[in-house]
């Protein structure tokens, strides 16, 4: 009896645009961290223009009103002078 081929783990979520809207914002939330947490202002800058735009495309998935716990992270620091 043939199995089917396994499906890699990142097909999946491009599949369920709920849960990749969930990875993205947990990606953001990352970028958020790393941003609070690095001295040079560009990266600082960088990482926090990158998490928005990972919000932005969870947003367009249409997955932007759903909670998890990454979206209820207090929000990043905004103020990181260049």
């Amino acid at each position: 009896m043939q199995s089917k081929p396994r499906v890699p783990e990142d097909r999946l979520s491009a599949a369920d645009p709920r849960r990749r809207a969930a990875e993205l914002r947990a990606q953001a939330a990352r970028c958020r961290r790393l941003a609070d947490g690095v001295d040079h202002a560009i990266t600082a800058r960088t990482l926090t223009e990158l998490a928005a735009e990972y919000e932005e495309q969870a947003a367009r998935l249409g997955a932007a009103g759903e909670t998890s716990p990454t979206t209820n992270a207090p929000p990043a620091k905004a103020s990181h002078a260049a």
